[in-house]
């Protein structure tokens, strides 16, 4: 196996990106030897911000328009449009999930893939299948 780790660091004055990860200190684990290894996104990889950031829309937009279910406004083509569209995003990211690495307690970003579809399942994995699940039984 040929597992590479590798240190990285923002040098904010000079705008100097070490290793592409500008936003955290410390190493950046990796296993060259895997075949899925180059599939594994940064979790501060401008892909990941934004599909992140479109996630953080999406909740914003239900956080909005839930409470409004209550007061029986469904006849509306964008609600029901809008339904799909947050149902099939949230069922992409679910598998997108799998292949994002993460940021350990010691600063460290976790890129081997077996450890962070490990880490993933034994953290938010069965809640989003839940809500997603909720989700198309509705």
């Amino acid at each position: 196996r040929s597992l590479r780790r590798s240190n990285f660091s923002f040098n904010a004055d000079s705008n100097d990106v070490q290793d592409q990860d500008e936003f955290f200190e410390g190493e950046i684990f990796r296993d060259s030897s895997s075949a899925f290894a180059r599939y594994i996104f940064s979790p501060s990889s401008f892909g990941r911000v934004s599909w992140d950031m479109a996630g953080l829309t999406l909740m914003a937009y239900e956080s909005i328009v839930l409470p409004l279910q209550f007061f029986d406004v469904q006849g509306f083509s964008l609600f029901i449009a809008m339904a799909w569209v947050i149902r099939l995003f949230w069922t992409v990211d679910l598998p997108f999930q799998f292949f994002t690495g993460y940021a350990t307690r010691e600063g460290s970003v976790e890129m081997r893939p077996w450890k962070v579809w490990r880490h993933y399942v034994r953290t938010w994995f069965i809640i989003d299948l839940l809500m997603l699940a909720t989700d198309w039984l509705e």
